[in-house]
């Protein structure tokens, strides 16, 4: 073994001196405690691979409890361990092929476990659950500001948060592990999430506009038009090369369109509209938990699991606050103008009757 270099699990070839490397081996004698000997059937807990991988026990071969094939590179699996001595040799052959040999390769995230079968299950099949409910909370009112609108059609803020609401939904249901109980291939559902996630900003962007009642100018319509063909263009195009490598552009495109959302709420807060208030914090809730993201697919920070739905959580309670408040305040107006009206109405009827 002092034959074999040392890296770090988690942790990509890309980013430890291997950026040139397509195959490798890792390996790790472990010893196990006394009570995983004691007839507990044991299960090892493997996070994101990039992109092929095969495991091995003692020499042995595993077979994942549920199918997982070549290129899932974001896809969990759990392997059922069958050992009967406290020392057990891990083994992982990992390949990087394409459509991600640009970036990447090796195992680059968590979690990396061994314990009982039993609970190796119960985390894999809990850990993912507050994103699919959140997922399925975000299309659930997305629907329902999108039929408001088509009562009240001049309403374009309840079409637009509507359509964000459903994108940010489906966007975080094909980040969960639950997406793999759909029928379609990974690739099919990779494409999706990057669509969504180039569609998101434009959509928000448009949302904000809107609510503060101001146009959007030529310049801002071609900087949001490049920015949906760029999605549609990494999503359509063979493979997902052009996706692991369009998100650099991504995060360029969304700075000025951020920027952007910023000014345009402070300058109509300064302009009396205090509904903007908590959009603005709802934004920078959600600006922050996307730059967290960033940072973990930059493997910056080796968390297991992405927080963005946390923050988009944050700002639709943020925005449905603002619309309320809006609701509010016209309710408000239309009954000081109904009194001022019957007042009025009032005051003529008794010089009439005089």
């Amino acid at each position: 073994d002092r034959s074999w270099g040392a890296i770090n699990v988690p942790g990509a070839w890309s980013s430890q001196g291997r950026a040139e490397v397509d195959e490798g081996w890792y390996r790790r004698t472990l010893t196990l405690p006394s009570e995983f000997l004691s007839g507990v059937e044991l299960g090892l807990r493997v996070g994101e691979v990039w992109t092929s991988y095969t495991v091995f026990a003692n020499g042995e071969p595993l077979t994942p409890l549920e199918g997982h094939a070549a290129g899932e590179y974001d896809r969990r699996a759990i392997f059922p361990l069958k050992v009967t001595e406290p020392s057990v040799t891990l083994a992982f052959h990992v390949v990087r092929r394409q459509p991600n040999a640009a970036s990447e390769g090796g195992i680059t995230s968590a979690p990396f476990e061994i314990g009982a079968l039993t609970e190796m299950i119960r985390r894999d099949t809990l850990e993912d659950v507050p994103r699919l409910v959140m997922g399925a909370v975000f299309v659930l009112i997305g629907i329902t500001h999108i039929l408001i609108y088509r009562r009240r059609q001049g309403l374009d803020e309840y079409l637009w948060f509507g359509a964000g609401a459903m994108v940010m939904g489906g966007y975080t249901l094909l980040r969960t592990q639950y997406r793999f109980v759909l029928p379609f291939s990974f690739t099919a559902m990779k494409e999706a999430e990057y669509f969504l996630l180039f569609l998101l900003p434009v959509i928000f962007l448009v949302f904000t506009r809107r609510f503060v009642e101001q146009g959007i100018s030529r310049a801002l319509k071609i900087y949001l038009l490049a920015q949906v063909a760029l999605g549609l263009f990494v999503s359509l195009t063979p493979g997902l090369e052009y996706n692991v490598k369009s998100l650099t552009l991504w995060y360029l495109f969304i700075v000025p369109g951020i920027g952007l959302i910023g000014t345009t709420l402070v300058r109509a807060h300064r302009a009396g509209r205090s509904e903007t208030r908590p959009i603005f914090f709802g934004v920078s809730m959600a600006v922050l938990s996307f730059l967290v993201d960033i940072l973990i697919s930059a493997r910056v920070l080796s968390w297991p699991a992405f927080i963005s739905p946390f923050g988009f959580a944050w700002l639709m309670v943020s925005i449905s606050k603002a619309l309320a408040d809006r609701f509010s305040n016209v309710y408000q107006n239309a009954e000081a103008l109904r009194a001022e009206f019957e007042r009025r109405v009032e005051e003529r009827t008794i010089e009439l009757e005089r």
